[in-house]
Parts: C-alpha cells; sequence; structure tokens
C-alpha cells in the first residue's frame, strides 16, 4: 500500500508547487505609475477572462486538496477498492 501512495502523493504536492509557480509567473509586473494612473487602475472592473480564471484556480485547488486528503485519511489502496468512496470524492 505505501509503495504506490508516496509517489502519487509526491506527484500530487509537486505538480500542485509547479502549478502555484506557473499562476505566480503568469501575473504581469507592475510598472511604476503616477498617482492617477493608480487611481484609474483601482476603479477598473475585472475582465470576465480574469474572473473565470480565478475561479476555476480555486475550483482546482479546492478538488486537489479534497482528493489529497480523502487519499492521506483512507489510504490508496481503500480509495481504488470502495466504489462508494470514489463516488463521494468525485
Amino acid at each position: 500500500m505505501q509503495t504506490f501512495f508516496v509517489p502519487v502523493l509526491g506527484a500530487v504536492v509537486v505538480l500542485s508547487l509547479a502549478g502555484a509557480v506557473l499562476v505566480a509567473k503568469g501575473f504581469p509586473r507592475k510598472p511604476s505609475l503616477s498617482e492617477e494612473e493608480r487611481a484609474e487602475l483601482a476603479r477598473a472592473p475585472m475582465p470576465d477572462v480574469m474572473k473565470r480564471g480565478i475561479a476555476g484556480f480555486i475550483i482546482a485547488v479546492v478538488t486537489l486538496g479534497t482528493v489529497s486528503g480523502i487519499l492521506t485519511k483512507v489510504g490508496a489502496m481503500t480509495y481504488w477498492e470502495d466504489d462508494n468512496l470514489r463516488l463521494v470524492a468525485v
């Protein structure tokens, strides 16, 4: 059981960290702005694409955390063998 669990959990953690790094690098660098430009940007609405991206990221993190928590609590073999548990996780 542990021979399967450790690599899978490790892969989940590594992929989560890689995703977080890519998201952090995706944010644009902020140039030095005047006070008037900062005020204008503060009043500008967030684009719909950005709202959807943030919502998708939050949903992915919650789902990943839930599945990782289930695997940590019950173990990978129990998750694999118990169909009811897999239905709850999905």
